[in-house]
């Protein structure tokens, strides 16, 4: 029986035995046959054996296949194995594709592990923001979820384009979300100014120093 016959079958002892002997150029393709089959453990051994022999464009192809189709421990495990054959724009595509799929845990998944800090907030005309890509989605709860990645940025003309759509609800949460990081930034720049100014005052005016400090810390509890 062919190794395709057993990743099909899902036997995956008989697949894993077989790993070590298998020609480098046929690893890509049984892993994306694999894939293809539905086979993720079996994608995975082929991947924690060989990764080094796979195409960097096969790699690409299942991830965001892998995106789209909420496996989100292969995502994970080939970022770990072998992120360095993903592009952050692979990466960032494979994501806006998980979005459409509304699949959160991969989007997370992508954006922590994959370190997309810069680049989760990039859009142009062609490849339109993932807050735009959720509010088509019409899901309120996906958007929230979005909301909590660390480095989701809110702007004007994503809240304009959930009330274009007609997603009032989303719009106000959009504009609350965009509302606290304003304070919160202003806060924190508010803390960092008071902070400067005690290392250059003398203790006379520290009281009244400690006293600002008072009340930003109040005001924060309020956001």
């Amino acid at each position: 029986m062919s190794i395709e016959s057993d990743i099909i079958d899902g036997k995956v002892e008989n697949v894993v035995r077989q790993i070590p002997h298998l020609q480098d150029d046929r690893i890509g393709s049984l892993f994306l046959f694999a894939v293809t089959f539905g086979q993720e453990e079996i994608a995975t051994r082929l991947l924690e054996a060989r990764s080094a022999a796979i195409d960097p464009r096969i790699v690409e192809e299942v991830f965001k296949a892998a995106a789209v189709h909420n496996e989100a421990e292969l995502v994970r495990k080939i970022i770990k194995q072998c992120g360095y054959k993903l592009t952050k724009t692979t990466m960032l595509d494979a994501a806006k594709m998980a979005a459409v799929e509304r699949n959160i845990k991969v989007i997370k998944i992508i954006a922590e592990e994959g370190h997309l800090d810069d680049y989760i907030n990039k859009e142009d005309e062609e490849n339109p923001h993932l807050l735009k890509i959720a509010v088509d989605t019409g899901d309120y709860f996906f958007v929230e979820k979005l909301l909590e990645l660390p480095t989701m940025e809110v702007d004007f003309h994503h809240i304009a384009y959930a009330e274009k759509r007609g997603q009032h609800r989303m719009s106000e949460l959009l504009k609350l979300f965009r509302t606290k990081e304003t304070r919160k930034y202003d806060m924190m720049d508010a803390v960092y100014d008071y902070e400067k100014d005690l290392v250059a005052v003398g203790p006379h005016m520290q009281a009244e120093l400690e006293r600002r400090k008072r009340v930003l810390s109040q005001s924060r509890y309020r956001l």
